[in-house]
């Protein structure tokens, strides 16, 4: 009778120990949960399946003038021109950057322009953005869709435009339309 006593003791310290435990890592935790702060901030997010392809050209590197003419003022045969100017890619997919230049042959092919761009920054933070070495951007090519510089989404890119002038009927005046153009792979 005695060993079943003791055995009954035992199982109940056992009990005993396990509730002492349970009581202490419970006290433990909200001691702790309370010594925490936590404070949030909320952003509502949204999402939809519509697939956006678009770039844009601005003036600026925060992206609020719009570039949509450039005037080259007087031109001289033999000499280049330049511009800078942002292209930002204002769509939800990533696309790669490239141009049409135009028809750049006026007067019977007498005068004749040509024009390069480069990239010559890259992505990182707005107005932040990384030098590089030059990167001649291809003329687009509509049979091909991986050419060009990969621009993602939200990104915007510093590009350098350059008018190479052949050769000029003194006394004109010229203008042709000219794209910077972004396919999605």
């Amino acid at each position: 009778m005695e060993h079943l006593q003791r055995q009954r003791g035992e199982k109940l310290n056992k009990k005993l120990i396990g509730a002492l435990a349970i009581a202490l890592i419970v006290i433990i935790g909200q001691s702790v949960a309370l010594t925490m702060t936590w404070t949030d901030t909320k952003v509502t997010m949204t999402a939809g399946t519509a697939s956006v392809v678009s770039v844009s050209l601005f003036k600026d590197c925060s992206c609020t003038v719009p570039f949509t003419e450039h005037n080259w003022d007087g031109v001289v045969q033999g000499q280049e021109y330049e511009v800078t100017c942002y292209v930002r890619n204002s769509g939800n997919q990533a696309v790669y950057i490239t141009y049409t230049p135009g028809s750049l042959n006026f007067d019977g092919a007498q005068t004749r322009f040509r024009i390069n761009v480069s990239v010559i920054e890259s992505p990182a933070m707005p107005c932040q953005l990384l030098p590089m070495t030059p990167e001649l951007l291809p003329v687009k090519n509509p049979l091909v869709c991986e050419r060009g510089f990969l621009l993602l989404p939200g990104k915007v890119i510093k590009v350098d435009i350059v008018l190479l002038v052949d050769s000029v009927v003194a006394g004109g005046s010229w203008s042709w339309n000219f794209f910077i153009a972004g396919c999605a792979p």
